[in-house]
């Protein structure tokens, strides 16, 4: 996490980036927050499956190519209301494209590390990649779904089909 608020300050404090954020335009940097919600199953070494409500939020910042593509750091973290409580982290690198300069719908996807942490320790890492879809409902806010798949070390492996809404500011 210190490494990401580090790369905010440089980003906030350097002239340049500081006068492409907020300027509306998709083009250069971006920042946002969000919220997480859906369903995820977990599947153990041993066969069995736990089916369960998810939640959580993400943290983004990235920079936007042009007004139809952008590349940013997803940083997601989620609770997963299983028996043994998992909670997720996944640090990835989201791609959106928007299909066309002016449109509202976007195709996503990402992948990057993922780590599982049981309540009661023994954490568990891997590899997780998702795709997915989305609108633009607002100016800065987005709506969307996506599938998720995650595979850990000593065979635990999972899927998950998320729905988030994030304010992200470019």
């Amino acid at each position: 996490m210190s490494i990401f608020s580090l790369f905010f300050l440089l980003t906030i404090i350097t002239s340049p980036a500081e006068a492409q954020l907020g300027d509306g335009n998709r083009k250069g940097f971006l920042l946002g927050l969000g919220g997480v919600i859906g369903n995820t199953n977990i599947y153990y070494k041993s066969g069995s499956t736990d089916g369960a409500i998810t939640y959580g939020a993400n943290i983004y910042l990235g920079y936007g190519f042009n007004e139809q593509s952008i590349l940013s750091f997803r940083y997601r973290w989620t609770w997963i209301d299983t028996r043994s409580h998992l909670q997720g982290l996944t640090w990835v690198a989201d791609y959106k494209y928007f299909l066309s300069e002016n449109g509202k719908f976007f195709l996503n996807g990402g992948l990057g590390p993922a780590m599982s942490i049981p309540e009661f320790g023994n954490p568990k890492n891997g590899f997780a990649f998702y795709g997915g879809l989305g609108y633009e409902v607002f100016k800065y806010v987005f709506l969307k779904a996506d599938f998720t798949s995650i595979r850990l070390e000593d065979g635990l492996s999972g899927t998950a089909i998320m729905a988030s809404l994030s304010f992200q500011k470019y």
